[in-house]
């Protein structure tokens, strides 16, 4: 199966196995396993190339938590502060070689490398976690809104429906339009086309009359 590399992540990881198989070509290296261990050193090799792809891989199945987010300044220093710190015990391939300890090396330098991935994966799921709760609030305010909005509207229609049903009374008459029709009464009691209930206009004018004293 192809491996597929996207990530700077995993080609740092790939980066880094490929350059202790590049150390491991060097002549000075070499010589260690010259002539009588050749067979020793492409062992180491073969075994090498196989950790590369696995490295890969680990680091493949963690960034798919870095997918839409971006690191922070903090998270990048971080993870230069133990690349470099990778690349510095790399250099020491050399000497574990020669002292028979290259187990104990790839073990460790396996260690380094997921300790940095994981260190970083932490601190990303925290700010996951962080903007899912704020997400989750503006949520649940955005629907409190939402409910209110829909209450007022209920209690408004509601309110329409029941002035519909029971309008409310009428305003009372103002002091000056009682005191003008008690006037009006007081004029027609006096009025000889009111009191004879005379349809022509010219009986409720004159002296007393309703519609005025001129003729």
């Amino acid at each position: 199966m192809a491996l597929t590399i996207e990530t700077r992540f995993e080609k740092s990881v790939w980066s880094e196995w490929t350059m202790l198989l590049k150390q491991l070509s060097e002549r000075r290296t070499r010589k260690h396993f010259y002539p009588h261990q050749m067979n020793v050193l492409d062992d180491i090799v073969k075994k090498f190339t196989v950790y590369r792809r696995e490295q890969v891989t680990l680091t493949n199945t963690r960034v798919h938590v870095f997918e839409g987010m971006q690191s922070t300044q903090e998270e990048y220093d971080t993870w230069i502060l133990q690349t470099r710190e990778i690349k510095e015990y790399a250099n020491t391939l050399e000497t574990c070689l020669a002292n028979n300890t290259v187990d104990e090396f790839v073990s460790y330098f396996k260690n380094l490398q997921n300790a940095r991935i994981e260190t970083l994966v932490a601190k990303v799921q925290i700010r996951i976690q962080f903007r899912d709760e704020e997400d989750a609030v503006e949520g649940l305010m955005l629907l409190r809104k939402r409910g209110l909005q829909m209450k007022a509207k209920e209690e408004k229609k509601k309110a329409k429906e029941e002035k519909k049903r029971n309008p409310p009374p009428p305003p009372p008459r103002r002091s000056s339009a009682r005191i003008a029709d008690k006037n009006m009464e007081n004029i027609k009691k006096n009025c000889r086309g009111c009191i004879e209930d005379q349809p022509n206009q010219m009986a409720h004018m004159g002296p007393h009359g309703c519609l005025g004293d001129e003729w």
